[in-house]
């Protein structure tokens, strides 16, 4: 599995999640990067707290990493967070499933 934030590719555009702003009367967080920081560390403490497998783990965190990547481009459609990691070279075909269906 691989870690996002070794990809070269993928950590500057999660970076430029950073300027992204968020709608208040949805989320708590300052901006999408630190909306997907949050993400990803609570999906890591509940795959671990059921027992989930340390490849499971790795791909919860990724995918809470990974959901809003798209909004970079100015969108929130999850086909935009596919195109995105596909231009990082992400091809985990379980990560990109998952991403698909986020809302």
């Amino acid at each position: 599995m691989e870690d996002l934030l070794n990809n070269e590719r993928f950590f500057a555009a999660y970076d430029r999640l950073g300027r992204v702003s968020l709608n208040p009367r949805r989320h708590t967080a300052s901006d999408a990067r630190a909306h997907s920081d949050a993400v990803a560390k609570m999906a890591a403490r509940l795959a671990s707290s059921n027992g989930c497998s340390s490849d499971e783990i790795a791909l919860l965190t990724n995918l809470g990493l990974a959901h809003d990547i798209g909004k970079i481009t100015g969108t929130a459609r999850p086909a935009r967070s596919l195109d995105v990691l596909g231009d990082c070279g992400v091809s985990d075909g379980q990560l990109l499933a998952l991403v698909k269906w986020h809302d």
